[in-house]
């Protein structure tokens, strides 16, 4: 039975990757998607991969679907919606807690142009999103933070040291 998560954050404002992003550019995705989410609505996948292994492997057309794209302050948020069991299960464990948005710039469709347009969401698992300061799925499911752990990385010369407290 497909399963929804709602209200994830999925991008923001700020620069990422050496291009700043404005809140006009979240509007212009938000315009782009309720202009075309009948038909060209944006997909999860797993990872940035095109290859999708798994889900192929399972006859899986897609790692759910977005819905209900808005902005909330200075983040995009959506829903995902009709995610398969397995992948619904690989987020709720921890497998997949990071997103990472897929944006068309200048794209034209059916003879419109826009400025901004969301193709899609990966769901990252060993991969960290470029786009920081947004909720994991860790802060959606309240997961025991005692699980987590963080390590300090000091550089001295050629060796590097990891510290965990």
């Amino acid at each position: 039975m497909p399963q929804s998560i709602k209200a994830v954050d999925i991008f923001s404002v700020g620069k990422w990757n050496g291009t700043t992003i404005t809140e006009k550019d979240l509007d212009d995705i938000v315009d782009a998607f309720e202009s075309t989410k009948e038909h060209a609505k944006p997909m999860l996948k797993l990872g940035h991969n095109d290859d999708q292994k798994m889900l192929a492997d399972d006859g899986l057309p897609a790692a759910g679907w977005i819905e209900n794209l808005r902005i909330e302050g200075d983040k995009l948020v959506c829903d995902f919606i009709d995610l398969p069991e397995k992948v619904y299960k690989l987020i709720v464990d921890g497998s997949y807690r990071y997103v990472s948005s897929e944006i068309f710039w200048n794209i034209e469709i059916n003879g419109k142009e826009y400025r901004r347009m969301l193709s899609g969401c990966a769901l990252l698992g060993t991969e960290m999103p470029a786009v920081m300061g947004l909720n994991d799925f860790a802060n959606l499911y309240k997961l025991d933070a005692r699980f987590i752990r963080t390590y300090t990385l000091k550089k001295e010369g050629n060796n590097i040291e990891a510290n965990c407290p």
